[in-house]
């Protein structure tokens, strides 16, 4: 079973905030019909789906059977 290195688990981290942000922006600027940034501290990035992500991983990567 593969194991990952500490970068990995780190741009899991950001590549998710990056498409958390990416989803919640156009949904917002749809229903708004304009574009809104839901980023945060005007980057774009959303850390509450970068640590969603990085709790599901982690707790998959905690429990997995070998």
């Amino acid at each position: 079973m593969y194991t990952y290195a500490w970068y990995h688990w780190i741009t899991f981290f950001y590549l998710y905030c990056f498409f958390g942000w990416i989803f919640e922006s156009t949904y917002v600027s749809f229903k708004q019909h304009h574009f809104v940034n839901r980023g945060f501290l005007r980057l774009p990035m959303l850390p509450l789906y970068g640590a969603a992500r990085f709790c599901c991983c982690g707790y998959h990567y905690l429990t997995r059977i070998t």
